[in-house]
């Protein structure tokens, strides 16, 4: 049986939601802005590439199965890199307290599949590195991070302690879709119309499978992307940082090398995005990779190096 297009497949999201859980949880949907695509020859070339045979994934039968927050400290790392990455250099853990921390999460049909390390689906691994990005987190920024999830649609969830994010992560709600823009949309507005409040830049690590869909997505995230940097006063003010789960999406690896290493050549002022592969991320984890890709970023910029705040007492 044919699978339908995907614009048909997008229409059908379902409707249902997650109960809020404790915190202050937001349903956005049609209030973002929508962009038209710019792109030059280049950027096309690759979009075009992308949406010659891009189908998404069959939804798969059954959930996830569910998981606690004791299994934040099996996450699926391997050896001395899993004591190092669970543990943390606190000096460097300590930098991440600098930004406003924000994280874009897929939910999607297509993160059901169990093709992570650990036999685990890609939900409950992003799951996991989430709740670990949480507690290491907690020491130096009390009041949580927020976390987004999306898929057809899109869902704010501020100030997720550990205990939050258990709770979201046991709790899905799978829908078809992959929206990216809009979420991206909502994240980064919300920074520049609050940028005064606390002068802290902004960091957003965004988890996903494969490339956005419908097949103007692709467009509107990279066309956002360029804009945002326009936006920005400051090369400081917003880093975004993608990692792709799972290993089967090689039109999303390449999506994802595009937005790291395309964009200037497009019209960004500034190369704002840095992508981390699974396989990296499998080595040392999330919060160790956020503070990798805000130290490279100030590297090749040469923003000189980044202060650490002192622990709140």
């Amino acid at each position: 049986m044919t699978a339908p297009p995907l614009e048909e497949q997008d229409s059908a999201v379902d409707s249902g939601q997650r109960q809020p859980f404790s915190l202050n949880a937001s349903k956005t949907e049609e209030n973002t802005r929508i962009q038209k695509p710019a792109f030059n020859l280049n950027a096309s070339k690759f979009i075009q590439g992308v949406q010659q045979d891009q189908i998404q994934n069959p939804p798969l039968s059954g959930l996830a199965p569910k998981f606690d927050v004791s299994a934040f400290q099996q996450a699926p790392l391997s050896g001395a890199v899993q004591q190092k990455a669970l543990s943390g250099s606190v000096q460097r853990l300590q930098l991440l307290a600098n930004y406003n921390i924000e994280l874009i999460v897929d939910e999607s049909m297509s993160m059901r599949r169990m093709d992570c390390p650990g036999g685990l689906s890609r939900w409950n691994w992003c799951g996991m590195q989430a709740g670990q990005l949480a507690q290491q987190l907690a020491p130096f920024v009390r009041n949580g991070f927020t976390l987004t999830t999306f898929a057809g649609d899109f869902q704010v969830y501020e100030k997720s302690s550990p205990q939050h994010v258990t709770e979201l992560f046991n709790t899905p709600m799978f829908t078809l879709g992959t929206r990216m823009s809009r979420p991206l949309a909502n994240r980064l507005d919300n920074f520049f119309a609050r940028r005064s409040t606390d002068g802290k830049p902004l960091l957003i690590g965004v988890i996903t499978d494969g490339v956005p869909a419908p097949k103007r997505e692709p467009f509107l995230v990279a066309d956002l992307l360029i804009e945002t940097t326009k936006r920005m006063q400051n090369p400081k003010d917003v880093t975004v940082v993608f990692f792709q789960v799972g290993s089967r999406d090689f039109k999303g690896k390449s999506f994802l090398n595009y937005l790291d290493n395309g964009l200037m050549a497009d019209g960004a002022r500034f190369d704002i995005v840095r992508n981390v592969p699974m396989e990296r991320l499998q080595q040392v984890g999330l919060a160790q990779s956020l503070v990798e890709s805000i130290q490279d970023y100030a590297a090749k910029n040469k923003l000189g190096p980044i202060s650490t705040p002192r622990v709140p007492q």
